[in-house]
This record gives C-alpha cells, sequence and structure tokens, in this order.
C-alpha cells in the first residue's frame, strides 16, 4: 500500500505472498524497510537484500519440490520506517510497518510470528548479533539459537523496541515479534556517510539467513504456533511486585492486577500441556486419525493467537526519557514518577529542600527540565505531549509526562515556599499520576482476565 504525504514524498510497502498449502490464512511475516539513511548499506540494504534472497530459497524450493509451507509466507519491504510520518510530531517513525499492520488486520489474525532484520551486513564486529522478541517466544528463539549452535554468536532479551518494524507488529497489532539486530560496533557509522558497502561482507548476513530461515521453516509449518503467554504474564508479575513495594498506597490495585495475571497464567501452562499431548497424539496418529487432531490444533491456534492479541497490546508501555524511549510495562512510568514526587515531598516534609530537588530530578520530564530555561523545557513538554502521534496513541501506550519544573525552579531560586511546592506536588500525585497509574492497572486486569476466559 502507498503512504502519502503531500509535503514531502510517497512512499511505498511491497510485500509478496508464498501462500500456504493448507492453512493460507495463517501468516510468518519476513521483512525488512527499505528506506534509509545516506547509503544505508547496513541499516537497512542489507535486510531487503536478506528478505529477498529468503524470498528466491523458499519460492525456488517450493517450486522444485522440495519445501512446502502449511501457512502463507509474506516477504515485504516495509517503507518509511526512519522518518516519514506527518509534521509537528516527534513518534515519525515506523510508518511504513504501522500502515501495513493497519491495512491488513487479516495478517493480524492469522499471524504466527513476524521475522524482522535491521541492519544484517556488518563486517567489523566485536560481539554478537542480537535478537529481541517478546515474551511469548523465548523458547521458540532458544531453540532455534541451540539448534543452529550459534550460542556465541547470537544473544536474544526482551521485548522487541519502538524503534523498529517489529513494534509495530507486537505492540500495535499484538503479534509475536523476533527482531534481529546488527552486531556491536556498528554505533559509531549508524545514520551516517559511513554506512556504505566498504563496511559490509555477505558472510556476515550468513547468521541471519540461517536463524530467520530455519524460524520460517519451523512456522510455517508447525502443528502449534509457538506461543507460550506465561513468560509474558511471569515478566508482569515481577513488575507489578517491584512496582508495588515502590508504591505502596496502591497494594489493593497491585494485588488485583496479580491476581489477574496468575489466572491467566493458570490458563496457558494449561493451554501448553494440552498442545503437547496434541504433538504427541498427531506424532503417533495414522493417517485416518490427524485429520481429527489437526482440528483440535487449529482451534487451540485460534485461541492461543486471540489471547495474545489482547495480552499484548495491553501489556505495553512506552515512554521515558527523550533520548531511549523506554519500553516497559504499562504503569512503569507512572511508578517511575510518582516514586520521585513521593520522595520530594517527603524531604519537603523534614524541610530538606536539597534532597526534594534531587528527587525531583528523577522526574523523566526533568532530564531536560533540570538544564533547560522554562521557556525551552514547555516546548520540549508541548512537543512530547500535546502534539498528534502518528503511531503512538494506540491502545493509551504513550505514557503522560508531569510538569515538575516550575516546582523544581521556584524551590531553587528560593522563589517557591516549601508549603507552596508541596501543595503543588500533591497535587500532581493526587489527581494525575495516581489516576493514571490506577487506571493502567485496572486496564491490565481487565485484559489479563480477558486473555484467560478466551483460554479457558
Amino acid at each position: 500500500m502507498d503512504i502519502v504525504s503531500d509535503q514531502v514524498a510517497r512512499s511505498v510497502n511491497v510485500a509478496a505472498y508464498l501462500y500456504g498449502t493448507t492453512h493460507p490464512d495463517e501468516y510468518v511475516v519476513i521483512s525488512g524497510h527499505i528506506d534509509t539513511w545516506w547509503s544505508g548499506a547496513n541499516d537497512d540494504t542489507s535486510s531487503i537484500a536478506a528478505v529477498l534472497e529468503l524470498a528466491r530459497l523458499f519460492s525456488t524450493a517450493r517450486a522444485a519440490g522440495t519445501f512446502t509451507n502449511d501457512r502463507t509466507l509474506v516477504f515485504a519491504s516495509m517503507g518509511a520506517e526512519e522518518t516519514g510520518g506527518p509534521d509537528n510530531t516527534w513518534y515519525n517513525w515506523l510508518v511504513g510497518s504501522y500502515e501495513f499492520v493497519r491495512a491488513h488486520p487479516e495478517i493480524l489474525a492469522g499471524l504466527v510470528v513476524e521475522l524482522n532484520m535491521d541492519g544484517v551486513s556488518l563486517a567489523r564486529t566485536s560481539g554478537k548479533y542480537w535478537v529481541e522478541n517478546t515474551w511469548e517466544v523465548n523458547p521458540f528463539v532458544a531453540k532455534g539459537i541451540r539448534d543452529l549452535g550459534l550460542g556465541g554468536a547470537v544473544g536474544y532479551y526482551n521485548p522487541v523496541w519502538s524503534w523498529t518494524d517489529a513494534w509495530s507488529y507486537a505492540a500495535k497489532g499484538g503479534g509475536s515479534a523476533i527482531q534481529l539486530l546488527w552486531v556491536a560496533g556498528y554505533d559509531e557509522t549508524y545514520h551516517t556517510q559511513l554506512d556504505d558497502m566498504a563496511e559490509q561482507s555477505p558472510a556476515t548476513v550468513e547468521v541471519p539467513l540461517k536463524m530467520h530461515g530455519l524460524g520460517t521453516m519451523r512456522a510455517a509449518n508447525a502443528l502449534i504456533v509457538p506461543v507460550e503467554l506465561q513468560h509474558t504474564v511471569d515478566w508482569a508479575v515481577a513488575g507489578f511486585k517491584s512496582e508495588k513495594a515502590a508504591i505502596p498506597a496502591q497494594t489493593a490495585e497491585f494485588d488485583e492486577a496479580i491476581t489477574a495475571a496468575g489466572a491467566l497464567r493458570e490458563c496457558a501452562v494449561a493451554m501448553n500441556a494440552y498442545a503437547a499431548e496434541l504433538e504427541a497424539d498427531y506424532a503417533a496418529a495414522s493417517a485416518e486419525e490427524r485429520p481429527a487432531l489437526q482440528a483440535q490444533a487449529d482451534a487451540l491456534n485460534a485461541q492461543f493467537i486471540d489471547a495474545r492479541r489482547v495480552v499484548n497490546v495491553w501489556t505495553f508501555g512506552e515512554g521515558g526519557l527523550m533520548g531511549s524511549w523506554d519500553v516497559f510495562l504499562r504503569p512503569a512510568q507512572y511508578v517511575h514518577d510518582l516514586s520521585a514526587v513521593n520522595r520530594a515531598t517527603a524531604a519537603l516534609s523534614k524541610g530538606q529542600t536539597g534532597n526534594a530537588l534531587a528527587a525531583l530530578e528523577g522526574v523523566y520530564t526533568m532530564e531536560w527540565g533540570k538544564a533547560y530555561s522554562r521557556e525551552t523545557y514547555l516546548e520540549l513538554l508541548r512537543e512530547r505531549t500535546d502534539v498528534p502521534m502518528y503511531w503512538g496513541g494506540d491502545f493509551g501506550q504513550q505514557q503522560s509526562y508531569v510538569d515538575v519544573q516550575g516546582i523544581y525552579l521556584g524551590l531553587k531560586a528560593g522563589t517557591t515556599s516549601k508549603a507552596a511546592a508541596l501543595s503543588e506536588l500533591h497535587w500532581i500525585a493526587d489527581t494525575q499520576l495516581t489516576p493514571w497509574l490506577v487506571g493502567d492497572l485496572a486496564l491490565l486486569e481487565n485484559a489479563y482476565s480477558e486473555g484467560a476466559a478466551i483460554l479457558s
């Protein structure tokens, strides 16, 4: 589909389909982005080359009769990953993949996994490739690394970050995404004219081709989709427990979210056990018995996908510092800022202005607020909160920010009394941060309850 901007240019997504033989409405997407900064040999021309090579390999093998794919393979180049959204918004990247997800709900409704690549050919390296992926496919990724003998060359972590197209599939589509990133040593040439062909090596591309090639084959033909939602839940519960300790006043709300997450986990584990039984029964079954077992597996896969689409989109939160765009459990930003505000009010209550100032510097907006003028600070805050978001507004994942700089500057200059500062900080805590936190916990409780209902 075309993404059109009447101000700058036209960006195009291109996708080719190798339709599945038995489950054409279930999908494995293999993608990279076609736009670059400067020559962009590594980021991301290398990934487009890898996508094209995988498309060639699988289509040639299919034509030769040496490979079949039960599910449909989608080989895609995404446009406008680097930039391309409307003017006056900080959230103007990932445009092509975001539009692709919006334009193809049928793919997300049957998505097994999205395999994305972003910079896979750098010759000069000092370390591993890194895979970032959604939690529920951790065993799938780990098994691929282990079976290929790539433990020394590839590592993985969670979750997918909001700098790459995998974010669109996971956080906006609710799918499983596996993002293969460049190796160490690329940062000094990233987004510069030095990202040219002299720095690339065909040999380096072998690792992502093996990783995503194996992942494609397994995901395309697996009896059961590789979704194990308890890994998502475990991450969320660990976050809830840590955050509850930081904000004990909301213990009841945290406990309700933890309880809902626990019920979801029980259902997920039971579904995994059922999936293992189906796989064992299918392997031992006769040709006459297999269609009935396949039907049970198909029903199970549909439930896994439906539950994942609910759980993933509501679990993600995004925000943090201007320079990093943290991805975290949904209420984490409010916990972080509320904890800082609470420390500041406690310090002021004891007359400790210096400690209060140090605490306020921990609020996310004070990354620039502690160094800039009030005028510059407010302009930056406006760009983070008042401008239209291209992809940041869906599901409320982009967390809100609070303004404590005026209080900070007043205390520092001695123009704001401790009593006035206390009053303003209590207002921020009581009317902004606490309701936002409680609201997010309620959203997660509902999402995990819905996910459990789907699985049960």
